[in-house]
């Protein structure tokens, strides 16, 4: 399977809105910056006119600062690609930087080979340079300039983000761009931390922290396995009518778990979230559930299914492992969607409800498209009561 590094670490951002189009930017570089501005959400940052819950960026100091956020992570060694359309966040995209022996060309077209190339109107470019590594500005500029080249969308713009500063990669007059770059104001810093602070979102240091932090928990996974209930047949029993009562207290319970922070992570109860979710008609009404669910309450979600998938045995991880997908996916953090997705694709390679995440990530759908999709349906139909159950989806 191909790495998820090349595809989305954020399919969509709806709370974020840029005040100028790239290139306009080079011309702006010392103004003022206010980048904090509301606005309805999809998944929670900031603050403006249309319901106060949209961050709006207005430079490339903003966009360096937001990028860990949009990542889940500080990126190094990195290029990291901001898709645009009508000044929204498409995709973004991270990749390594090119070793030195790599062709500047190459690694631009196999960089720009996604199928939102050409389909946007803007492109950012961030190149991150290794932090321990003093930066390699010829290098770095002849990246920017291998960008251009590709033509990866009808506007381009390429900036370099490291050590508190930010610099125009494709500026060579040294009057507007400084060579040490133009520092980052800790004000627009720290207003950006805070407002996505406010949502409950936060990076970490690293991709692995991350994959460590929904990767399987040794001593949660030996409890619930202990408890002995996931050892049962998926129909424990019930039929008819106690079946279909079975399930509708199921949803009722993966909701609540899903809603509470403070749920206690009691391994018995653990244990009958993840018994739930094996049945497929508990698992889509709870997924029909969260696509209702306000931004911010979707981000308690995603943690609490992370919860739940650390304590979750073998067969039982691609279940819960896509409803942590779909939330975290529905609040932007494309990083954590394709991480919980890995897991679901690595514990069963033919889960159907895992691979179409997985066409839907590599294809940069945004979420939008899966909210709309649910929000067209009836709950009855995905919680389809009396039909028999397709173990496989």
């Amino acid at each position: 399977r191909p790495s998820r590094e090349g595809k989305p670490s954020t399919a969509e951002f709806p709370f974020l809105t840029f005040h100028r189009s790239l290139r306009l930017w080079s011309r702006v570089h010392r103004e003022t910056i206010d980048p904090v501005c509301p606005h309805d959400a999809a998944h929670g940052v900031g603050m403006t006119s249309l319901s106060a819950e949209r961050i709006r960026l207005h430079s490339p100091a903003a966009i360096c600062c937001a990028i860990p956020y949009l990542l889940g992570f500080h990126p190094s060694g990195s290029a990291v690609l901001v898709w645009l359309q009508d000044s929204r966040i498409v995709l973004t995209q991270r990749i390594d930087l090119p070793a030195p022996e790599i062709a500047a060309t190459l690694w631009a077209k196999a960089a720009g080979a996604h199928p939102v190339a050409g389909t946007t109107e803007a492109v950012i470019a961030v190149l991150f340079p290794q932090d321990d590594i003093p930066p390699d500005h010829v290098r770095l500029r002849e990246l920017a300039h291998a960008i251009v080249d590709e033509g990866w969308s009808e506007r381009i713009d390429v900036i370099r983000a490291h050590s508190d500063a930010w610099s125009d990669l494709l500026c060579d007059d040294p009057a507007c761009c400084l060579p040490e770059g133009e520092p980052i104001d800790p004000c627009v810093r720290d207003a950006i931390a805070a407002e996505f602070a406010g949502r409950g979102l936060s990076p970490m240091e690293s991709r692995d922290a991350i994959v460590t932090s929904l990767g399987p928990h040794a001593d949660l996974v030996k409890q619930v396995t202990s408890t002995g209930l996931l050892m049962g047949d998926r129909g424990v029993g019930r039929t008819g009518e106690e079946r279909e009562a079975w399930r509708d207290d199921m949803v009722v319970a993966v909701l609540a778990w899903a809603r509470d922070r403070s749920a206690s992570p009691e391994p018995l109860r653990m244990a009958t979230l993840l018994l739930a979710l094996r049945d497929t008609r508990v698992r889509d009404t709870v997924l029909w559930e969260l696509a209702r669910l306000r931004p911010r309450k979707v981000v308690v979600a995603a943690d609490q299914f992370a919860r739940l998938l650390r304590a979750a045995p073998g067969e039982d991880v691609a279940a819960v492992a896509t409803c942590a997908c779909v939330s975290y996916w529905l609040v932007g953090d494309g990083t954590r969607a394709g991480i919980a997705l890995d897991r679901a694709l690595d514990a069963d390679p033919n889960y159907r409800m895992a691979q179409i995440l997985d066409n839907a990530l590599h294809l940069g759908c945004p979420p939008s498209q899966w909210r709309d999709a649910m929000r067209s349906l009836r709950r009855e139909e995905c919680r389809r009561p009396g039909e028999p159950e397709d173990a496989s989806t």
